[in-house]
């Protein structure tokens, strides 16, 4: 049995932090509010791949889970 330093396993810890804090940056591009100029991915199989490859990516696919609900919209004319 060996002794081991702490250092390396809090670096690690911050990578993860880190890691986690872009994907949820590049999750959160993904649907951007309505506004001119802003464009959102409506179709729920591309918006899935795009989650899958953003959570591969920034590998921490499986420490994030995500969910997301489509507004319903009425329009009244």
């Amino acid at each position: 049995m060996g002794l081991r330093s702490p250092r390396p396993a809090q670096q690690q810890a911050v990578g993860v932090e880190a890691r986690l804090g872009y994907a949820e940056k590049k999750l959160a591009a993904l649907t951007p509010p309505r506004g001119r100029g802003k464009r959102q991915i409506t179709d729920e199989a591309t918006l899935v791949e795009a989650m899958d490859t953003v959570l591969k990516d920034h590998r921490v696919h499986g420490l994030l889970s995500v969910a997301w609900e489509k507004p319903s919209e009425r329009r009244t004319q």
